[in-house]
């Protein structure tokens, strides 16, 4: 049979396809979660929400999930699970299709931003806003990134 397509030329592209066909790829997101939905999960405080969607055709293990900077500082957040409730244990194992959700309060990423960006010499509030993206590290060691977003520095704002 692999005569006709041409031997091995004709393997070597099938092999490419399959690979293609059955490597892992996921899209990672944030958003800012409010209101009834964050105090359903147990959370008094908005939260920001970190998806993780499995987009191809076999399950993905995902190793480490965490916001980062996308400035200055090399530090990272990692998430928080909502009182008496656990997050799925890292590594996860994500189905094909699926999503996995992890959480950070939103409160508590304003106060570790104000306390990095606000000079202990000053009295005056300054507030800013930071870029921040989600990254997720699979069991084969790809990194996937949110798109970056802006969360205010205001002790008081939680939002983006």
């Amino acid at each position: 049979m692999w005569e006709q397509i041409g031997g091995r030329v004709g393997w070597e592209t099938l092999k490419w396809i399959w690979q293609r066909i059955s490597r892992g790829k996921i899209r990672v997101e944030t958003r800012l979660e409010r209101g009834p939905f964050t105090r359903e999960l147990g959370f008094t405080e908005s939260a920001i929400k970190i998806s993780v969607v499995n987009e191809s055709v076999t399950a993905i293990t995902t190793v480490d999930i965490r916001l980062m900077f996308s400035g200055a500082y090399g530090a990272s957040v990692p998430p928080l699970p909502p009182p008496e409730r656990s997050h799925p244990k890292l590594p996860a194992r994500i189905k094909s299709g699926a999503e996995g959700d992890w959480y950070i309060p939103a409160e508590k990423l304003s106060a570790l931003l104000y306390n990095l960006y606000h000079p202990p010499s000053t009295t005056k509030p300054i507030t800013r806003k930071v870029k921040l993206h989600a990254r997720c590290i699979t069991g084969s060691g790809k990194v996937y990134k949110s798109p970056a977003f802006s969360f205010s520095t205001a002790p008081d704002s939680f939002g983006f």
